[in-house]
């Protein structure tokens, strides 16, 4: 319930974009509905049925769109955190032409911070508390137990590592600066 109705906590882009499209239906919904309880009657029939419940539409429609406006400010407001900045910036969609196509792009396209930021820890973790790809430095518990049994038999089969090899010095004496050991 917090992914579409809190404003707190991160969500990445393709969390955003799949809210996005749930937006979408929810907001097509009440269209269809609509469209299938008149598409085989006449004009006159269709006249009656609005006249009679006009009303409930007209809420039906105003449900479906105030509960669509708030999921989609509740995800956007954590994309933008995501991104480490204001819940506040999600006000740029209401600057005429530029707005809308800003946010698609700094919501849909940019890539937001990794590790923890000002808004907690990024999100993308998956059902098992393992965060995925996040640039997080302390993996989820799962993959540590996964992966200490295969670092403990990879030090245990590793040789003890020998000394580095010396290398004659080149022509100016130098093994430092390129392949001519230049300094």
């Amino acid at each position: 319930m917090n992914f579409f109705f809190g404003i707190q906590g991160r969500i990445g882009r393709l969390q955003w974009w799949g809210a996005q499209l749930i937006i979408f239906v929810l907001l097509a919904t009440p269209f269809f509905i609509v469209g299938m309880g008149v598409s085989d009657m006449s004009e006159e029939r269709i006249r009656q049925v609005f006249a009679s419940n006009g009303l409930a539409l007209i809420i039906m429609f105003l449900a479906f769109y105030v509960l669509a406006v708030w999921m989609n400010v509740a995800v956007t407001v954590k994309r933008y955190h995501d991104r480490n900045k204001s819940g506040f910036w999600f006000l740029i969609v209401f600057i005429p032409f530029i707005g809308g196509i800003w946010q698609l792009v700094e919501c849909g396209f940019l890539s937001g911070t990794g590790g923890a930021n000002d808004f907690g820890q990024r999100g993308g973790g998956n059902a098992f508390g393992e965060y995925l790809d996040n640039g997080d430095p302390e993996p989820g518990p799962l993959r540590r137990q996964r992966e200490e049994p295969a670092r403990q038999r990879q030090a245990a089969a590793s040789p003890v590592a020998a000394p580095p090899a010396t290398r004659p010095a080149g022509r100016h004496g130098s093994t430092g600066f390129g392949r001519r050991g230049l300094s």
